[in-house]
This record gives C-alpha cells, structure tokens and sequence, in this order.
C-alpha cells in the first residue's frame, strides 16, 4: 500500500509542472526556463528509482544522501506551488477579462509588462523557498537557539523552585555531516549546567547506526537529577523498507540500547518519581 502515496506524490509534481509549462507558454520565456520544470522532475524521480532499485531491500543505508533526497523533494515541490499560485491567480484574471468581455461587449487591454511581471514573480517565488531552503539544509540546521520559559504550577513542592529543565528533541543524527558544529551545540547545553535533562525522542532519521558517531557527546551530557528520554516515530524505523521484520526489531532494541549507552532512563509507559529534599 506504500505505492499509493508514492504514486499521489508523482501525479501531483508533473500535474504542477504541466500547468507551468502551459502557463508559462503563453509568455516570452526562455525555452530552457519552460522546460527546466518537467525535466527537473523527470531527472529528480530517476534518482530517487536508481537509488531504492540498489538501497531499497535494506541491505545499504546512507542517511545523509536520503536527507538530501527528501529535503529537495520538498522544495522542488513547495518552490512549484509557489510558482503554480502566482500563474494562476494571473489567469483567473484573464478569465475576468473574458467574462468582462462577454457581458460588456469590450475587450480589456492585454498588458504585456503585466505578464512579463507575473511571470517573474512566478519565478522568483519557485527560486525563494529553494534558496533558502538549501540554506537551512547546509547551514542552518547549525543554528542552535536555547529557549528560556518559566514555568508556575502549585502542585510542584517548594523544593522544585528554581530548578532547571533541559528539553531536547528531534536530533534527527542522520541528518549531520559536520561533527564540529554538533559538538558545539552540546556545549551549549552543558554550559546551561542542567539539574534534569529530557530528550523527548527522534534520535536518528530511521537506523541506529547514526547515531554511533554522536554517542560519546550525549553520554558526555550530564544532570544533577538525571537524564530522561523517550522514543519519537523516527527511532521506530518505519518509515524506510527493512530486509525483513527481524532486522527491524534488532534495529529498535539497538536503538533501545544506545538510549541507555548514552546515560538516560528511557521510558517505555511508565513514570519516574523525583525527589529533591534540599
């Protein structure tokens, strides 16, 4: 049943760069820029067929080239809707200029600056999410920012007043290619010298073995009253295909294992009690 939304994802790329293309037709654009679209796609899906025809039995595994994959897929898509809703709000208009024309029995003058600005428009904003995209791919995943809330409940003991709370989550460890810049992160949560730590799931993109290089700095992590985690959909591994059901289960007890290599209590439906009796 996986094909089904494969096969929506492809039908909704090419419909997007087919009615580009015919929009983009009745303009003076470059032939290349028209044909960049639907070509994009085609070359774009090629890579993706070539490479679950050589990983796609679970065998061979390459996280960072997968993340790549997945995220220009969404901007490849997200960049053509941009385009697609500029050229056709642009031709609903000239479909108000017909019915204008039908009525009235006058012809609206067509302004070629007007299509000439739509279009780069259209273009423009196809370009902008990629742009900043790749950006955020490369570079601004390394952007580390550190949130500080207060938080008031009377239910907690006057001895909880002033503790402080690190929460962790989605680190998605395929994801990293510049071991450098993680470390540095983790910096930044020692220097926050937490009295709890929780990491509220999503280690890795899909296997344990992404984690291996980024083991040491999460048990290097440390917490006057301990370090607590759960699982997150991703360390499941459901979402890439497994040779067969065993493989998967020995990737999630692995994952299960790392948790507790790294220093934290992973909880599994259950509940931990803190004391404090400074």
């Amino acid at each position: 049943m996986r094909i089904i939304p494969v096969i929506i994802i492809v039908a909704l790329f090419f419909l997007l760069d087919w009615y580009i293309f015919r929009a983009l037709g009745k303009t003076n654009t470059k032939r290349w820029i028209k044909w960049f679209f639907p070509i994009s796609s085609v070359l774009h899906f090629l890579v993706y067929t070539v490479y679950f025809i050589m990983f796609g039995k679970g065998n061979l595994y390459f996280p960072y080239l997968m993340n790549i994959l997945v995220g220009v897929t969404f901007l490849f898509f997200v960049g053509k809707l941009f385009a697609f809703t500029f050229l056709f709000f642009e031709q609903l208009k000239d479909l108000s200029f017909w019915i204008f024309k039908l009525i009235l029995g006058k012809e609206e003058p067509k302004i070629a600056s007007r299509r000439k600005f739509v279009k780069n428009i259209a273009l423009g904003s196809a370009a902008l999410p990629f742009v900043s995209g790749i950006f955020g791919l490369v570079i601004g995943k390394y952007l580390y920012k550190t949130n500080f809330l207060t938080m008031k409940s009377k239910r907690l003991p006057k001895h909880f007043d002033g503790i402080k709370v690190v929460q962790i989550s989605d680190f998605h460890a395929g994801s990293f290619d510049w071991f450098d810049q993680v470390r540095d992160g983790f910096k930044m949560i020692d220097e926050l010298k937490p009295d709890l730590i929780l990491f509220t799931g999503d280690l890795v993109n899909n296997r344990a073995e992404e984690v291996l290089p980024y083991l040491e700095l999460w048990s290097n992590l440390d917490a006057t009253y301990g370090k607590f985690a759960v699982l997150g959909n991703h360390d499941y591994g459901d979402y890439i295909p497994w040779k067969d059901e065993n493989a998967r289960a020995a990737n999630l007890e692995t994952m299960k294992q790392f948790y507790i290599e790294a220093g934290f209590k992973l909880m599994l439906n259950e509940h931990e009690l803190i004391e404090i009796n400074d």
